[in-house]
C-alpha cells in the first residue's frame, strides 16, 4: 500500500516514515477529511512548489546528470558546479547509479561543485555515481522574481502584516 490508498472502508494512508530498516504507516479514517483547511493559510512564503501548474517554471533547463567525485557524510562533491549560486538548495538529488539508484535525496543547500543532502544517503556512496541534480527554490518573493522571473505567479503575501504586529505598542 501507499500513501493516499482507499480501502472499501473509506481509510487511507496517512504519513509514512522509515527508521533504518522499519517503517509506520498512519492508518487515517474517512473522519480525517474533515481535518483539511477549507481555504489555504496566508504566508510570506510562495506555497506553489517549483515548477508545478501554479508556480509556471519549465522544469526541462533545470535539471542536470552528474557524477559524485566524493561523499562524506552528508556532504557530495561532484564533477560539476551548479548554474548560479545555491541552485540546488531545498532541490532533489535523484541518484541515477551505484548502491542508491532509485532512491531520492533531499538537498539542504549547495554550494558550486558542492550539495550538502539533508540526511545521509541510505547506502555507501563510491566515486562515479550517476546522479540527477534538480534544482530547488527558498520560496522567497525575491528569489522568484531574480532567479526565475516569475513574480507574477508568486504564490505568497510577502507584505502582509503578521501576528507580530499584534505585538507592538506605540512608541516602539
Amino acid at each position: 500500500m501507499h500513501a493516499g490508498f482507499a480501502s472499501s472502508g473509506g481509510s487511507t494512508i496517512g504519513a509514512v516514515e522509515t527508521d533504518g530498516q522499519a517503517f509506520t504507516a498512519e492508518l487515517r479514517g474517512s473522519a480525517a477529511r474533515l481535518e483539511r483547511p477549507v481555504v489555504e493559510a496566508t504566508s510570506p512564503e510562495c506555497r506553489a512548489e517549483l515548477g508545478d501548474r501554479r508556480c509556471r517554471v519549465a522544469m526541462a533547463g533545470r535539471r542536470r546528470v552528474a557524477r559524485v567525485t566524493t561523499c562524506d557524510e552528508r556532504v557530495a562533491t561532484l564533477d560539476t558546479t551548479e548554474p548560479s549560486g545555491n541552485a540546488y538548495g531545498a532541490g532533489l538529488l535523484r541518484w541515477i547509479g551505484g548502491e542508491n539508484s532509485g532512491l531520492e535525496s533531499a538537498i539542504s543547500v549547495s554550494d558550486g561543485a558542492r550539495v550538502t543532502l539533508r540526511a545521509e544517503p541510505a547506502l555507501p556512496v563510491a566515486a562515479g555515481d550517476l546522479v540527477e541534480l534538480i534544482e530547488g527554490c527558498d520560496k522567497s518573493l525575491a528569489t522568484c522574481a531574480a532567479r526565475f522571473g516569475n513574480a507574477v505567479n508568486f504564490r505568497g503575501e510577502p507584505y502582509l502584516p503578521g501576528i507580530d504586529l499584534l505585538t507592538r505598542y506605540p512608541g516602539a
